[in-house]
């Protein structure tokens, strides 16, 4: 194996690392950096090596964005047939919270070469939480579900919410059989990202706890949360940490069987709302970092909360200074 691809499957590497291991997330992605960055040296018309840097780019944030956008477009130069790269510059868009831009891109994509499964994920995302189509989300991770080729639980957990919404927002209109059928389904594929894969990943821990909400299982919706808060903990993820932790805090006198089980995760949930309210507000105001940058990911996280709001007024509890938070981010120009 020549040394330029050789440094490439190493970069391709330390990206899956930082993938499951977000405690070392920077470390993984200066370190893959270098490694794109010195195969693209030895190959500078390589699509494959443009790209990879791309994408390295991208996970380090805004500060990066404008060199990750330079390098997707010299990989179409490069193959105006490269489907990656198109799909790259969608998700950059979307963390922009440019819908139109990134669905653009997503099918050029997908067009391009209809077997590559991470674009039809992308869409069915937009179409979820921002353009709030559930029927068109459903049909996208369909086609995303069939072309994977192997069980990818990012696609069983957002399929699962695909299902959950529909009940949302269709339940008035449906038969109690249709409703039994699709909660079947919504815990099925929770519960298949959880078994492939997803048991590291907090996200799809707090999905599977949205689908436990909705059924009013408070018991287990917190079990998940706390799950949720534990993953974060452990991988040092800051804002999943102060987001899940604030609705632990709210909801732990729901589950009095864990309100004694804090010792075994070295932490302790049951800090107050305000603490973790402050430590989410000084980090969504962390010019460093810049996480009001993500609109797309934001937005995906105001609609979850929104939807947690609705069912725990039932048991007047409010989150709505967590939501405050969340909203303020999103509409903060960037700058």
């Amino acid at each position: 194996m020549n040394i330029e691809y050789l440094l490439y499957y190493i970069g391709i590497s330390y990206l899956t690392f930082e993938a499951k291991n977000s405690h070392q997330v920077d470390d993984y992605l200066k370190k893959a950096e270098k490694c794109f960055r010195s195969s693209i040296k030895f190959a500078p018309n390589n699509e494959y090596f443009r790209n990879g840097l791309a994408n390295v780019l991208l996970s380090q944030g805004y500060s990066k964005y404008k060199e990750a956008e330079a390098q997707y477009r010299i990989s179409i130069q490069l193959n105006s047939l490269f489907s990656y790269a198109y799909n790259g510059l969608g998700s950059l868009y979307f963390n922009l919270g440019e819908t139109d831009k990134a669905l653009g891109f997503y099918k050029i994509s997908t067009n391009i070469n209809p077997n590559n499964w991470k674009p039809y994920h992308n869409r069915g995302l937009i179409f979820l939480y921002l353009e709030n189509n559930t029927t068109r989300a459903l049909t996208e991770f369909y086609k995303c579900k069939n072309k994977c080729e192997f069980k990818s639980p990012f696609v069983h957990s957002t399929l699962s919410l695909s299902y959950l919404f529909k009940l949302i927002d269709e339940s008035d209109n449906m038969s109690d059989e249709e409703k039994i059928i699709l909660q079947e389904k919504a815990n099925f594929e929770a519960q298949l990202a959880i078994d492939c894969g997803g048991n590291n990943n907090a996200d799809h821990c707090w999905n599977f706890a949205l689908i436990k909400l909705w059924e009013r299982n408070f018991e287990e919706a917190y079990s998940f949360w706390r799950e949720a808060f534990k993953i974060g903990y452990k991988q040092k993820e800051e804002q999943c940490i102060a987001t899940y932790g604030y609705i632990a805090a709210s909801t732990q006198h729901l589950a009095p069987i864990y309100e004694k089980q804090t010792e075994d995760i070295e932490i302790n949930i049951g800090n107050s709302k305000v603490h973790f309210l402050e430590k989410l507000e000084a980090l969504l105001n962390d010019e460093s970092k810049k996480l009001y940058t993500r609109k797309g990911r934001l937005k995906i996280i105001l609609k979850d909360l929104e939807i947690v709001q609705t069912i725990l007024s039932e048991k007047n509890i409010s989150i709505h200074e967590l939501i405050q938070l969340f909203n303020q981010a999103i509409h903060r120009k960037v700058t």
